[in-house]
Formats: structure tokens, sequence, C-alpha cells
């Protein structure tokens, strides 16, 4: 589960930042995002746990980025709610393998993954909140959110055949 919430947010976190930069007309750092994605994505399958507190760093550092040259600020806050959502499931895995065996595991994983989607939820409603009212809400962000809704209800129903 720790394994999917990461997959997930990589790709949702590189995905966010390109095409915010493709939106923008930063092509070139956009496919830059995109190779970025995979390169943390295969750092993921590898288990370079290195590579997480430098993808989160690089994150923020092009949120910032987008923010400041005036780039959709939904697609920047999403790319680094989901890039330091990768990297707290990172270190969560780091966390779970110090834990006895007695711990229950599956709980906390589920507790956590619950925690930190209610977190990022609340931060994407907030700033499609302040999207709409400065007029900045497209198309392309509803179908997002959308998407977004439907994984985290999906991941709910799989919980509950659990």
């Amino acid at each position: 589960m720790i394994f999917t919430t990461l997959i997930a947010s990589i790709i949702a976190a590189a995905g966010s930042f390109a095409w915010g930069y493709w939106q923008a007309g930063w092509e070139t750092t956009a496919k830059w995002q995109v190779l970025f994605g995979v390169l943390w994505l295969v750092s993921a399958w590898k288990k370079w746990r290195w590579v997480s507190s430098a993808a989160a760093l690089f994150g923020l550092f092009f949120a910032a980025l987008g923010v400041w040259f005036g780039l959709h600020p939904g697609w920047m806050f999403a790319g680094a709610a989901f890039a330091m959502t990768a990297y707290d499931m990172v270190e969560f895995q780091l966390e779970l393998r110090s834990l006895p065996a007695r711990e229950d595991i599956p709980g906390r994983e589920r507790r956590r993954v619950l925690r930190i989607s209610i977190l990022t939820g609340l931060g994407l409603f907030f700033v499609s909140l302040v999207i709409f009212i400065t007029g900045r809400f497209t198309l392309d962000w509803a179908l997002f959110l959308t998407a977004i809704v439907l994984t985290r209800l999906l991941q709910t129903v799989v919980w509950a055949k659990k």
C-alpha cells in the first residue's frame, strides 16, 4: 500500500509540474520534469532512498520557481504536495522496517495514508478555492481534481473489501 501511494505520488508530482510548466510555454522545462519523474520512479523501484530527499527539495524549488514566474498556482501546489507525500512515504517505509513483527503494520500503513490523503485533499481544496476566486480555475484542473477524488474513492473501496 505504501509503495502504491509512493508511485502514485511521484507520478502526480512530476505530472503536475510538467503540465504547469507546459501550459506556461516552458516546454523544455516540462520535458525535464517528465525525465525527473521517470528517474524518481526508477529510484523508488531500485530503493535508492537518498533520491527521495533530493527530489523533494527539487520539487519545492520547482514549485517556488513556478509561483515566482506566475505559473498556475494549483499545478505548483499539487506538484509540491505530492512530492512531499512521496518523500513521506519513503521515510515511513524506513520507519516500518525498525518496528517489531508484533506491530500492526498494515493498520499503521492505512492510517498514515489516510492522514496524508486528508491533508493533501484539504490543501487541494483550499488551493482550488483560491484559484476559483481569482478566476484561474480551468477544465484541466477540474479533471485533475476529479481523478484525485476517484482514486481516493477507489482506495477506500479496496480497503473496505479487506
